[in-house]
């Protein structure tokens, strides 16, 4: 799945300063992220750090606008009212989270008859629970 700055900078209700053609199709830090890659720079000090940016896009606070003009990054930034925010929800996007499958308790787990295993909890074969062990809620348990 791949989206243009422009698409993303829509969605996100953003203004986009550089290449609004650039194409992204994943999202990673700053210090790691290439050409078809979004990622966010929050702060105002040290954004000397996006002077090496490689990133396809930036998602940067929009108080930071004249700063990043004055100083001529050649990165494209999408400005935003919070990256942070922004940067989780394209990251959602990109990467929409697995739905967990309900397993329960398998036979072919190991589970004392005294330990507490929480709601939509999900023991898998192999796995062992030990007496007096105490799971919450929501929990994958794999040998």
């Amino acid at each position: 799945m791949s989206m243009t700055v422009e698409a993303l900078a829509d969605w996100l209700g953003g203004e986009v300063i550089g290449d609004a053609t650039r194409v992204v199709e994943k999202v990673q830090s700053l210090s790691k992220a290439g050409p078809q890659s979004i990622t966010f720079f929050v702060g105002e000090r040290n954004h000397i750090q996006l002077k090496g940016a490689t990133a396809a896009a930036i998602l940067v606070d929009r108080k930071l606008q004249q700063t990043l003009k004055i100083a001529g990054y050649p990165s494209t930034f999408i400005l935003v009212d919070d990256p942070k925010d922004a940067f989780l929800a394209v990251a959602e996007h990109f990467a929409p989270r697995c739905v967990r499958p309900p397993v329960g308790i398998s036979p072919d787990a190991h589970v004392s008859a005294t330990a507490q295993i929480g709601r939509s909890t999900n023991v898998f074969p192999g796995a062992h629970v030990a007496a007096g062990v105490i799971i919450g809620d929501n929990c994958d348990l794999h040998p």
